[in-house]
């Protein structure tokens, strides 16, 4: 029975008694220090050769708890108010290029001659659609705007209606030599149609 109760005792002692620092050596400051069971570091001895002796250094508590000058609920506010505005200016930018889509097929066919069937037309039509797909709206796409941004969503736009009236200003240019006037007519209505 001393037995069993000098282990329990033991055990006790042992369990209460832990361990509740760590002593590691640094080379480089050629001194031993001493870590809580945290990791943080509680002291340092290191030897004085003029006295020769360990002199022991106490490091003052280092529980800092960093103070965060963030305000969470202003920055969700911000946040999705950037959203709200870039998905808003997106859905411009998408309407726009369905509306030159709109302006295209509309002065292809209105304008048609008659001498062109209308299959023709509806292939010249997907013709220029094609062309400014390839040479407007794809640059817009690879460069990646901050449409959150109304000026920069505003440029892009303008950026747009004046590649499409380039389009097709170049691409009814040999409707000049068949008739002049029909060709600024044609030109003139669809600049009209923004």
């Amino acid at each position: 029975m001393k037995k069993i109760t000098l282990l329990f005792l033991l055990l006790i002692y042992f369990t209460t008694y832990s361990q509740t620092s760590t002593e590691k050596y640094n080379s480089y400051l050629n001194r031993y220090e001493y870590f809580d069971n945290q990791g943080n570091l509680t002291g340092y001895k290191q030897y004085n050769s003029y006295l020769k002796q360990w002199e022991y250094f106490k490091v003052p508590n280092q529980n800092y708890q960093p103070q965060s000058s963030l305000n969470v609920n202003l920055a969700r506010e911000v946040l999705n108010s950037k959203q709200e505005k870039y998905d808003l200016n997106f859905s411009r930018l998408k309407n726009k290029v369905k509306q030159i889509f709109r302006n295209i097929d509309y002065i292809v066919l209105e304008f048609d001659r008659d001498d062109v069937p209308e299959e023709l037309d509806y292939k010249y039509a997907e013709h220029l659609k094609y062309l400014f797909q390839n040479q407007y709206v794809k640059i817009i796409e690879q460069n990646g705007y901050d449409y959150s941004n109304n000026s920069v969503t505003e440029n892009v736009i303008s950026y747009l209606e004046n590649g499409s009236i380039e389009i097709i200003t170049k691409e009814f240019e040999f409707y000049k030599e068949v008739s002049n006037d029909y060709y600024y007519k044609k030109v003139n209505k669809y600049k009209s149609l923004f």
